[in-house]
Parts: C-alpha cells; sequence; structure tokens
C-alpha cells in the first residue's frame, strides 16, 4: 500500500503527497507535495495538471492538522505511476517500452 495520498484542504486546494508521519490522527508529516489543478486538454476534456506546492520550505516538509483535511485518499494508479516518475530519483520505464534481447547465435 502507498503512502502517497491525494488530499483535499480545508482551504479547497488538492494535493498529492507522501505521508511520512501520522500524530495518532491530530497531524500529519507530508513530502513531495503538489497541487493538483483541473484543466482541459486541447480536445476540451477534462484532466489535471500539477504545480510545485510549498516549494520554500525546509527539507521540503510540511505538517499539516487534521482539522485542516476534508479528505484524504488513495491515488488513482495513473496519477501514482506519473507522481512516482516526478519525484523519482531513476527513471522507470513503462510496460511498452521494454525490450527483450535475444542471444546471438
Amino acid at each position: 500500500m502507498s503512502n502517497v495520498k491525494y488530499i483535499k484542504l480545508s482551504t479547497t486546494e488538492e494535493i498529492l503527497a507522501t505521508v511520512e508521519d501520522n500524530n495518532h490522527g491530530v497531524s500529519y508529516k507530508l513530502t513531495n507535495m503538489i497541487l493538483v489543478l483541473p484543466v482541459r486538454d486541447q480536445q476540451g476534456n477534462p484532466t489535471i495538471t500539477f504545480l510545485p506546492f510549498a516549494m520554500g520550505v525546509k527539507d521540503n516538509t510540511v505538517t499539516i492538522k487534521d482539522s485542516d483535511i476534508i479528505f484524504m485518499e488513495d491515488v488513482a494508479d495513473d496519477v501514482l505511476a506519473h507522481y512516482n516518475k516526478i519525484f523519482s530519483k531513476i527513471e522507470i520505464p513503462s510496460s511498452d517500452t521494454v525490450v527483450q534481447l535475444s542471444k546471438k547465435r
């Protein structure tokens, strides 16, 4: 189970973040936060985009009180894959780009 969560704040902002610590449900320590914004693609279909969130904080970490959270849920697989690509130190290829090499005889 991933500790990356989709969080809607009482200020109406929606963020993706890694939950590093849960202070017994009183507050949450978050890292690798990005703001989620609804937009439309070139064909006019609804989609989302990501923007940096709380870039100026030390150690890329914030603590948010439980009372400031409207909901906190697991992230959809495709969104999680994109999030992991943003914050991964190495690039993980998708399965359709992996090629199997055969031995020459």
